[in-house]
């Protein structure tokens, strides 16, 4: 499993959906059953000597928390630099939204588009006023 070497094993939520409304159930063990989950959303994997059934979701969400990835993000060395890179002296704070013609005057056309902030549909977009 790749997940392992990178240690977010214990930062992925694995929900169980519902195949039929797509409802998310909370993590549970995949012995016995959840009183929240029917039989139904559930399948028989295996019955051990005791009778008892072990039984596995039908569907599975993994979820990693958005507060811990960015969190974990910002942390590495020199991120923080890297996010503002785009910023300077004259270009601090609001900025009013790039025509098509300026953006088309700012680049060389036969260069290929690098990453999202290259396109001009990015540099369009108008921030909301705070």
């Amino acid at each position: 499993m790749p997940a392992r070497p990178c240690h977010v094993d214990d930062d992925i939520i694995y929900f169980y959906v519902c195949p039929d409304c797509r409802k998310r159930h909370p993590p549970f063990a995949t012995q016995g059953t959840h009183p929240s989950v029917p039989p139904a959303q559930e399948k028989v994997v295996a019955v051990n000597s005791s009778a008892r059934e072990r039984r596995t979701p039908t569907k599975i969400m993994p979820f990693f928390p958005p507060n811990i990835a960015i969190q974990r993000m910002m942390r590495r060395p020199a991120k923080s630099e890297e996010c503002a890179h785009w910023k300077t002296a004259e270009n601090i704070g609001p900025q009013p939204p790039v025509s098509q013609d300026e953006w088309f005057e700012g680049r060389d056309m036969n260069a290929p588009l690098q990453d999202v902030h290259d396109g001009w549909r990015w540099r369009n977009i108008p921030l909301p006023s705070t």
